[in-house]
């Protein structure tokens, strides 16, 4: 396995109330198609934070509202394939059998798939970061939606080349969900401290497209 890798990242705050975070990254490997389209296709990603609390309109809020924050991210991350889960050329094995010349013959372990790439996943997702009384009560609330697309799996193609699947890009993915942390400080004293972190989070989950499926599957 080969793998060529590029990555930047960059981040700019001004007056600390507005934060910029930018990424990319862009993977070449032998474990893709030999397609130029399929080898370049970089992931990336940009973020943009409004930190209210530094506005001066938050000032008389502060001895109740320390921290008050909206985060704002789009980026499309990858999902590389296994090695051997599919080559750019046919992979051979060698059997052993008695009726072919020498005593063993090939098969073909891993059919080619000139056209391979990325399990590709757009991601959305809006955040509230929050703290009251002194921090006591903090924590973040996030949405996000995960668009997934080129999934990893079993591709049916023409039974006559010798078999009925080959492994590729096939189906689409969709995520949806919220999640919410919450911690608070409930007793802090000298000798003793009583705090609690509570998490929730819901998915929806949504198969949208699966090579010969009439209807997506909905979990």
């Amino acid at each position: 396995s080969r793998f060529t890798s590029y990555y930047a990242n960059a981040g700019y705050t001004f007056a600390r109330k507005y934060t910029l975070n930018a990424s990319w990254r862009n993977d070449q490997s032998n474990l893709f198609g030999i397609n130029k389209s399929a080898q370049r296709r970089p992931v990336w990603s940009v973020g943009l934070k409004w930190t209210l609390t530094q506005e001066p309109w938050m000032e008389k809020m502060k001895p109740t509202v320390n921290l008050l924050a909206l985060r704002a991210t789009y980026g499309i991350t990858g999902n590389s394939p296994a090695p051997g889960f599919a080559s750019s050329k046919d992979v051979l094995a060698a059997t052993a059998d008695p009726n072919a010349p020498g005593g063993s013959s090939l098969s073909i372990s891993t059919l080619a798939n000139p056209n391979l790439t990325w399990e590709r996943t757009k991601n959305y997702n809006l955040g509230l970061d929050f703290g009251f009384l002194n921090n006591r009560i903090n924590g973040s609330l996030e949405f996000y939606r995960k668009e997934t697309s080129d999934l990893l799996g079993r591709l049916g193609i023409n039974p006559l080349t010798g078999t009925t699947f080959i492994n590729g890009n096939v189906g689409s993915l969709r995520n949806t969900g919220i999640e919410l942390l919450l911690n608070t400080r409930n007793i802090e004293r000298k000798n003793f401290l009583w705090s609690t972190m509570l998490t929730m989070s819901y998915n929806k989950n949504k198969v949208t497209d699966f090579g010969y499926l009439a209807a997506p599957i909905t979990t």
